[in-house]
C-alpha cells in the first residue's frame, strides 16, 4: 500500500501562519479549517491579540484573490457592494421610462477570501446586506467568487459603537474562535517571549 505524501502546500501555509504570530494555535487551526472547507471564520478577542494580523496573513498566504474591509461606525453599503449607478431607457412607442440599478466594483465581486476587520463596528445599514451575502454568496442574483470570509471582532462589552452580533447572525460562521490575549490567558512564558 502506497501512502500519500502530506500536503506540502497546507504544511507551508501552517508554518507561515506559525511564523506570523506567537501562540493562538486554535485560531490558526480554525482559519486553516475554514479556508479548506470554504466556510467563514469568526475571530473574537481583545485588542492586541493578533486577530487582524492573523486574518490578513492567512488571506494573503492562501494564494487566492483577497480583499480587506475595515469597518467603522460610518461604513456604508456601497463600500461592501460597490457603487450603484442608475440608468434610464425608453422603449420606442411606449410611455414612460425604465430605470435600472447596476452595481460596479466592490470587494465581494472580485475576492475569493475577504477579511472583515472589526465587524462588530459595522452599522445596521452595512451589516444587513453583508450577512445576506455571507449566507447566499450571491449578489443581485449572480454568484460571487467568495469562498471564505475571515471576520474579526471585539468581545461583547469592549465594543463602543455597536451591539454584539446575535446568535442568529453568528450562525453564518462555521468556525468561531475566541482568542485570549497572552496576558488575559495568563500565558506569562509566551508573553515574555513576545516582548523580548
Amino acid at each position: 500500500m502506497v501512502r500519500a505524501k502530506p500536503d506540502t502546500e497546507l504544511g507551508a501555509l501552517h508554518a507561515a501562519l506559525g511564523r506570523s504570530l506567537v501562540g493562538q494555535q486554535r485560531a490558526k487551526t480554525g482559519i486553516l479549517l475554514a479556508i479548506l472547507a470554504r466556510e467563514h471564520a469568526y475571530l473574537e478577542g481583545p485588542p492586541g491579540s493578533g486577530k487582524t494580523l492573523l486574518a490578513e496573513h492567512a488571506a494573503s498566504l492562501c494564494g487566492a484573490t483577497h480583499s480587506v474591509i475595515r469597518f467603522h461606525r460610518d461604513t456604508r453599503e456601497q463600500e461592501l457592494l460597490g457603487d450603484a449607478v442608475l440608468s434610464r431607457s425608453r422603449t420606442p412607442g411606449a410611455d414612460g421610462e425604465r430605470l435600472a440599478r447596476r452595481l460596479f466594483g466592490g470587494p465581494f465581486r472580485e475576492a475569493a477570501v475577504v477579511v472583515l476587520d472589526d465587524m462588530s463596528r459595522a452599522p445596521g445599514e452595512a451589516l444587513a446586506p453583508l450577512l445576506r451575502i455571507l449566507s447566499s454568496r450571491e449578489l443581485a442574483g449572480k454568484a460571487l467568487p467568495l469562498e471564505t470570509a475571515i471576520t474579526t471582532a471585539l468581545p461583547p462589552g469592549q465594543e463602543l459603537y455597536a451591539d454584539p452580533l446575535e446568535p442568529s447572525q453568528l450562525d453564518r460562521f462555521a468556525v468561531q474562535v475566541r482568542i485570549p490575549g497572552l496576558l488575559y490567558a495568563a500565558d506569562w512564558t509566551r508573553a515574555r517571549r513576545a516582548l523580548a
